[in-house]
């Protein structure tokens, strides 16, 4: 057997109603908050909603950067990482699966960067600081919520990992980047 030290740095707050809590546990990291969602199902569904007034409620001023689809781009990321450099965020709220959940951790690690976020991707560059990232889950799936990475095609320039559990709430302040293709963190 060899020796090691695992370290999951992760608050998972389950079950219903507890979108609720969402603004206070963001308030906890910081004021002013990128909110990262997909393609609008948070809309229809009814989280968009809750999510929002528990946002106001706690006093979190958020900007919206919407539009993650599936298997996203790296170049939405970098879209997401200007923005939130120009709107002077101080954490990154993802709400909705995997690839909302990748694009707001590469988000994350990318504003704090001085270099382009790809080059976390193929191991040129490790990430050194983040915004803390928290994340509203709306699907069951695979268990990105609870790695501290997030995975990648090294032959094209997207990325993606699966979700989790619906209705949690999960807050971290450190993420890392890596590359299922190459070797995981």
């Amino acid at each position: 057997m060899q020796n090691f030290v695992f370290e999951n740095p992760t608050k998972i707050i389950f079950g219903k109603g507890t979108i609720a809590r969402i603004g206070a546990e963001v308030r906890r990291f910081g004021t002013r908050a990128l909110m990262v969602y997909g393609m609008g199902s948070i809309r229809t569904g009814g989280v968009y909603g809750q999510v929002l007034n528990s946002l106001k409620e706690a006093g979190v001023e958020f900007v919206e950067f919407p539009g993650v689809r599936s298997n996203p781009l790296l170049s939405k990321a970098r879209e997401g990482i200007a923005l939130a450099r120009a709107e002077k965020v101080d954490v990154v709220l993802a709400v909705g699966g995997g690839s909302v959940i990748d694009t707001a951790k590469t988000i994350a690690a990318g504003t704090k960067a001085d270099h382009d976020p790809w080059e976390f991707f193929v191991y040129t560059k490790t990430v050194k600081d983040a915004l803390p990232v928290l994340v509203v889950l709306t699907l069951s799936a695979s268990a990105s919520r609870k790695r501290r990475s997030c995975d990648t095609n090294s032959s094209v320039p997207s990325y993606a990992c699966s979700a989790a559990s619906s209705a949690a709430i999960i807050s971290t302040s450190r993420w890392l980047v890596g590359s299922s293709r190459t070797s995981r963190l």
